[in-house]
């Protein structure tokens, strides 16, 4: 059972204001939080009010600072509380997910619990009590999906071992493939890669991921591997990605993989502000882009999109988010690649958008893209991704003098012949020598070779507004143990990561 807190009294003070004294059955020292509201105390059960007033005078110091750190809080981030519509759509979407996921958890191990309830507790994660109770924070929704698993597994190991014993940590590292110990350091480091909000404990003040500035003006571009809905379009080739195709793609992971990007997206945030543009590919439609701008933690971030449906036959395209008070959008268009006509595979089609800078009002011409695929045989492929290049450098020829960006994945390295049209027009800000290139790590792993397919251009018109050279995003969440990228599947096996691909980003100046 939970504590019951009531609202039994208050006192005056000249200093600190209203102090509202609330009532709990397991107070056992007198407990100060501060609001926008006021001050409230939890007492312990017994006490007098001279103990009442002895406590705050020995703790006026301290509660002075909180008073002030609150209210300039308040007033530098007047966004910065987290809404109750807010908090109750975490909730319904906590009992959407979480019973399920627990269910297959603990079927998974052969172990059975009484209840599953989902309470807003911000001072733990889970619990469960010794009737087989298991209680879960809807704030669990905010931290990457492996970590709820990782939550959830703690409190399935408490039907076995209720205490913290060696064995208990045992049997969790078990249950979770040898990372407890990794998985325990990264919740507790869990406010440094909050998605959609983070919560900031210090003396009871809780602050919001809407605080996130919007500072820099920063292109990132990433790969995200086969992000589908669960519904089948009949337009499509999706059947390997529905809840009873080959790869068994459940809401639960369809969720987890938005939460996934969302994180991603975060980390890059943290170097500087939210990303002005992020361009994606392997995208299926707008539903996921809806769910992943509107419905996932990404929300907060507040992006805007574009989409175009393509001729691909898996139905995957590419999108561009974008931050309308940084980039004021003008236009858009899809570039068709005639593939089709030249006997050729279909392929995506080359999303072409343009806008304005808010801050200077200059325009910018943004290109996201993904090239054909080295499946069908090398020759094939190889034809189809020069028809791309030549179409791309079709429309860049018009363009000429502008300020253009190109970013995507290009599916040839540096050195590809696909690259010599291309950098008669634009810039690389990818590694172009061999001694960068032996340096540098790469965007994508394949049959143990790093290498560089993803790509980020401009053209000589916008070279002096960028940094030289783009980053790539390799955050240790994005790699496994070997040092490789987490895929979202190894063949069919899944394996519950962000993709085969690393994210890359530039700054723009």
């Amino acid at each position: 059972m939970h504590p019951v807190m009531q609202k039994v009294g208050f006192i005056e003070d000249s200093e600190l204001g209203r102090i509202i004294l609330c009532q709990s059955s397991r107070a056992r020292r007198f407990t100060f939080r501060y609001t926008q509201e006021g001050f409230s105390c939890t007492p312990p059960a017994r006490f007098r009010q001279s103990d009442l007033l002895r406590a705050i005078e020995e703790l006026r110091p301290r509660l002075k600072a909180m008073k002030e750190r609150s209210e300039e809080w308040h007033r530098e981030h007047p966004r910065h509380l987290l809404m109750s519509e807010e908090v109750e759509r975490l909730r319904q979407q906590a009992k959407l997910l979480f019973p399920q996921r627990l269910q297959a958890l603990a079927a998974a191990r052969g172990l059975r619990y009484h209840k599953l309830s989902i309470r807003k507790s911000r001072t733990r994660w889970g619990s469960c009590s010794s009737k087989g109770n298991i209680s879960l924070s809807l704030y669990l929704m905010l931290v990457p999906t492996h970590l709820q698993d990782y939550v959830m597994q703690h409190e399935l190991t408490h039907l076995v071992e209720m205490n913290h014993s060696p064995r208990f940590w045992e049997l969790l590292d078990e249950a979770t493939g040898g990372r407890a110990l990794r998985y325990r350091r990264e919740l507790k480091q869990f406010a440094f890669f909050i998605l959609s909000f983070f919560i900031f404990n210090f003396s009871f003040l809780h602050f919001s991921l809407f605080c996130l500035p919007v500072k820099a003006e920063k292109v990132m571009w990433y790969n995200v591997e086969n992000v589908f809905d669960t519904q089948h379009d009949t337009l499509k080739n999706d059947y390997d990605f529905l809840p009873q195709g080959t790869y068994r793609w459940t809401p639960w992971r369809y969720w987890r993989k938005l939460d996934n990007i969302s994180r991603v997206i975060a980390a890059v945030a943290e170097q500087g502000g939210w990303p002005m543009l992020v361009g994606m590919c392997e995208v299926e439609n707008d539903t996921v882009l809806r769910d992943l701008t509107l419905r996932s933690p990404l929300r907060a971030a507040k992006y805007r999109y574009v989409h175009s449906e393509g001729p691909d036959l898996r139905g995957v395209d590419c999108c561009l988010l974008y931050q309308p008070s940084l980039f004021h959008l003008l236009g858009s268009e899809a570039v068709r690649i005639p593939s089709a006509e030249h006997g050729l595979r279909p392929t995506r089609d080359i999303l072409h958008v343009w806008g304005r800078f808010v801050r200077t009002d200059s325009l910018l011409h943004v290109f996201v893209l993904h090239f054909p695929s080295r499946a069908g045989g090398d020759k094939a492929s190889t034809q189809n991704r020069m028809l791309a290049a030549r179409t791309l450098c079709a429309v860049l020829d018009t363009l000429q003098g502008q300020r253009v960006l190109v970013m995507g994945d290009f599916n040839a390295e540096p050195k590809d012949p696909v690259f010599q049209p291309i950098l008669q027009r634009l810039v690389s800000l990818m590694p172009q020598k061999r001694r960068e290139l032996k340096k540098a790590q790469g965007t994508y792993y394949y049959q143990g070779l790093w290498g560089y397919i993803d790509h980020i251009l401009v053209s000589p018109a916008m070279k002096d507004f960028c940094e030289s050279r783009a980053h790539v995003a390799k955050f240790p969440f994005l790699l496994t143990e070997k040092g490789t990228p987490w895929r979202t599947f190894q063949g069919p096996v899944y394996k519950g990561g962000y993709s085969d691909h690393l994210p890359i980003y530039v700054q723009v100046k």
